[in-house]
This record gives C-alpha cells, sequence and structure tokens, in this order.
C-alpha cells in the first residue's frame, strides 16, 4: 500500500480536525465537571484564579473552533470528491446542523459574558443549565457518534 502527499495531509488534517474536536468537548466537560461546581462554592479572592482559567480555556476553544472549522471545509470537499451514499450525506447534514448550534452558543455566550454563577435561579437557571455547556457536551458527543456513523456508511 503505498501513501502519496495528499494522502498524508488529509490524515494530518483528519489527526488536526479530531484533536480540535477533543480539546474542545473534553474542555467542555471538565469546565462542567470540574471548575464551574468549584467555582460556584468559592470565595470571591478565590474567583480570581477561576476567572483566569476561564481566559485560558476562551483561547482553547478559540483556537479548537478555527481548526474545526478549517480543517472541517477540507474534509468536506476531499470527501465530496468521492463515492458518497445518501446515507452519509443525511447523517453528514445533521451533523453540520448540531455542529452550527454549537458554534452559535459559543458566539452567544461570548456576546452575554454568560456566568453561569449570576444566572443560576429561577426558569433562567434551569434553561441555562440545558443550554450552556452541558448542550456543548451533549452536542459534541451526539457529533462523535455521528462521525463514528459516517465512517461506517
Amino acid at each position: 500500500m503505498e501513501i502519496d502527499f495528499i494522502n498524508l495531509i488529509t490524515i494530518f488534517i483528519k489527526w488536526l480536525h479530531s484533536i480540535a474536536a477533543m480539546s474542545w468537548v473534553g474542555g467542555s466537560i471538565f469546565f462542567a465537571l470540574i471548575i464551574r461546581p468549584v467555582q460556584s462554592s468559592m470565595n470571591q479572592e478565590h474567583s480570581v484564579v477561576f476567572k483566569n482559567i476561564s481566559i485560558i480555556y476562551r483561547d482553547l476553544v478559540d483556537i479548537s473552533v478555527i481548526g474545526i472549522i478549517l480543517s472541517g471545509i477540507f474534509l468536506m470537499f476531499t470527501k465530496l470528491s468521492e463515492n458518497i451514499t445518501n446515507d452519509w450525506i443525511i447523517v453528514f447534514i445533521i451533523k453540520l446542523f448540531i455542529s452550527i448550534i454549537m458554534f452559535y452558543l459559543v458566539w452567544r455566550f461570548r456576546q452575554e459574558d454568560f456566568s453561569y454563577s449570576s444566572k443560576t435561579k429561577g426558569f433562567y437557571g434551569k434553561l441555562s443549565f440545558l443550554l450552556g455547556y452541558n448542550a456543548i457536551i451533549f452536542f459534541g458527543v451526539i457529533i462523535f457518534l455521528l462521525t463514528s456513523m459516517m465512517s461506517q456508511l
């Protein structure tokens, strides 16, 4: 089996795409399960540390989103140039739609300066629990499952 230069580039870009996606979803899991609960129980003195962690996490998300978008565009055109089935296209469209929702959620958090600890009461608190980091985690896991499904189609 001979691997040419284009195949090596494609393998490398798939690897970058996977690492960026795992970093984003994995970081969201860590943030939701570790950072947010600890942050909400800390006093103001210690919250500065968590604010610095949040800044670093935002940088990770920014890099991951850019990496996912750029590598995803390349991989999409690479795959669309091959023989693909209608089932693959349907799953891809679902995956793309969910990805756009995730990108929108991140953009919305940035616009509103989303603060978990200050908005956790009442109906909005319940809604933010569903639409906050938990939604990114949920959608990210669904995308990983859809990706596995696409590799079998």
